[in-house]
């Protein structure tokens, strides 16, 4: 019972599929709407993190960074064209907003936390 504790009385009995079957079911959720089965085409990655050291002045060492932004962007930009195909295709989402708000918020918290370390290394380099 040690791991129930602070689930609440409702929380002990929505902790997800218990069958194989519900798990299964589970996995398929996200692969069929498209929001994770994304990986960025590298030539686009490797073509935006050049404009992003070029318009931040940054040297190679730091094009791990600029990847990640680039990265990030692709990811954000993504997900908006699922969704707006969604609708535009006149279906709906195939999928909950809360879903596309999960994979949106992700996508966005890697673009800040990179821009961030973007912004931290180039006030860095302005500083010396």
């Amino acid at each position: 019972m040690s791991g129930d504790r602070g689930l609440g009385r409702h929380g002990r009995r929505s902790t997800g599929p218990k069958t194989a079957a519900g798990k299964a079911i589970c996995a398929r959720n996200a692969r069929r709407h498209g929001l994770t089965r994304f990986e960025p085409d590298p030539e686009q990655v490797r073509e935006l993190s050049l404009a992003v050291m070029a318009h931040f002045g940054l040297d190679e060492g730091r094009r791990t960074l600029a990847t990640c932004l680039a990265d990030a962007e692709l990811r954000i930009q993504h997900v908006q064209r699922v969704i707006s195909r969604s609708f535009l295709e006149g279906r709906g989402p195939r999928f909950s907003v809360g879903a596309a708000e999960r994979y949106f918020a992700e996508a966005q918290t890697r673009h800040r936390d990179a821009l961030d370390e973007l912004t931290g290394a180039v006030e860095e380099r302005n500083d010396k």
